[in-house]
């Protein structure tokens, strides 16, 4: 069996990759990880804007006699364009293609599904002179095992 972490993962690049709104901006630029180099280096030959996937957390959630997990995780998108426009835009399009998805929209796999719709919950912006732009948006949902 997956960890939950890592099929809530699998789904939202597949569903990020498969969206038009965000392939229109990155391609199929969707990272796990955003990829390195042979040092462990952020690779500086990578296209940008790109999206990655930044901390994914949970907590035990218990109904009835049903355990799962209130599940955050936090998705970058990342832009050396002058000002922030197109890391915004970027990070508006992943939130238009997650937000508010239930199990019929993100199908977590054979092990969990959604219990509770991935909601946006904090978006925002990282700004440092010496690396890419980032913005980026925490989204929340409840997952359970499925049987």
């Amino acid at each position: 069996m997956a960890s939950y972490a890592a099929a809530l993962v699998a789904a939202i690049r597949a569903k990020l990759k498969a969206d038009a709104g965000v392939a229109s901006l990155v391609k199929a630029r969707v990272y796990d990880e955003v990829p390195r180099d042979a040092r462990g280096n952020v690779s500086t030959d990578i296209a940008l804007p790109y999206v990655s996937i930044g901390p994914v957390g949970g907590s035990p959630y218990r109904e009835d006699d049903a355990k799962g997990w209130t599940v955050r995780i936090r998705l970058y998108a990342a832009s050396t364009d002058f000002g922030r426009a197109e890391a915004w835009g970027v990070i508006a399009a992943v939130t238009s293609a997650l937000d508010g998805l239930g199990p019929a929209g993100l199908d977590l796999g054979a092990d969990f599904t959604l219990c509770a719709p991935l909601l946006e919950t904090a978006s925002g912006d990282v700004i440092n002179p010496l690396a890419p732009k980032e913005a980026f948006a925490d989204f929340e949902t409840t997952i359970f095992p499925k049987g």
